[in-house]
């Protein structure tokens, strides 16, 4: 970003512009042309927040769940993400499902999570369909369906997802709703291993160490279920 672009929301930010102090923001939360700022950052998130800026309210509130640049306060997270969910931010469903999930914030209700990471997943996040797919997978919180599960891992493997990368690899290899494929279970093990995945890598190189073996390779489902 240029100096005068950070100039002109600065002005439009200082006249109220919600939109301006949310991109301001970003600007010095992560030192874009800028000095790395945090204070400043959640000043200006919060200005945005209290204007009803959804994306705004959805990153003040990660700020708040991990203690960056404010004291940690799971309730005030949660408050916030739930503001942004209600506007239909696609990271605020998903960051209130987890903490529906996880309680963070608010008393576990696992059903609630899902309805969240499904609105969030139809909306094309990745973390989102990622754990969506590992909840089809295992049959938590829904009917366990193996060929949902693939789909998911697939659509956020496919945005360039490391855990659904390794999850997706594990379910051509094994045959988990889809037909095996080993061809394709080394390609996304390997996209996985290449962002640094260990798990990935350590399966590569079992692979690789077992290929002219007469005995079968397993890998046990644990290892990709949750990336």
């Amino acid at each position: 970003m240029t100096q005068e672009e950070i100039k002109e929301l600065i002005s439009k930010a200082q006249h109220g512009d919600a939109e301006a102090q949310f991109e301001l923001g970003k600007v010095y939360h992560f030192g874009k042309g800028v000095k790395k700022n945090i204070s400043k950052s959640i000043t200006l998130f919060k200005l945005a927040s209290e204007q009803g800026h959804c994306q705004a309210q959805s990153l003040l509130g990660m700020c708040y769940q991990l203690g960056i640049g404010v004291e940690e306060n799971e309730t005030e997270a949660f408050k916030l993400f739930k503001l942004s969910a209600e506007q239909g931010d696609v990271h605020g469903q998903y960051c209130l499902g987890i903490c529906y999930e996880f309680g963070a914030g608010i008393e576990k209700n696992l059903t609630e999570a899902i309805r969240l990471y499904e609105l969030s997943a139809e909306q094309g996040d990745d973390e989102a369909q990622f754990m969506l797919g590992v909840h089809f997978y295992h049959g938590e919180g829904v009917k366990k369906n193996l060929t949902k599960a693939f789909k998911l891992y697939q659509k956020a493997a496919e945005q360039g997802h490391t855990r659904a990368q390794l999850c997706l690899g594990g379910c051509y290899f094994n045959g988990d709703g889809v037909e095996k494929d080993y061809t394709e279970a080394v390609k996304w093990f390997r996209l996985a291993a290449k962002q640094g995945n260990k798990k990935a890598k350590a399966i590569l190189k079992k692979m690789e160490m077992s290929k002219n073996s007469d005995e079968e390779l397993q890998i046990k489902q644990q290892q990709h279920n949750k990336g």
